[in-house]
């Protein structure tokens, strides 16, 4: 049997949002990534987001993106 530590286990947070992205959901959305928030050996969290393109901010996309989350495009019917 292999005894690891907690510190030497690779463990990652994966989130994953689906809707528009504009300035009524950036705030709550960028205090769960918060840098404050991390796992035990310090890995960020991460995400990815399926977005809406009606009312969606694209400069709130790109700053997601730049932030190192996954972008990707749906429908409003998720189809």
């Amino acid at each position: 049997m292999i005894h690891l530590c907690v510190i030497e286990i690779i463990l990652k947070v994966l989130l994953t949002f689906v809707g528009n992205l504009n300035k009524n959901v950036i705030d709550p959305i960028q205090s769960i990534l918060d840098s404050f928030h991390r796992n035990p050996n310090k890995c960020p969290i991460s995400s990815t987001f399926f977005v809406h393109d009606i009312h969606t901010e694209y400069c709130l996309v790109q700053r997601l993106f730049d932030n190192q989350n996954e972008i990707a495009m749906t429908t409003s019917s998720n189809k």
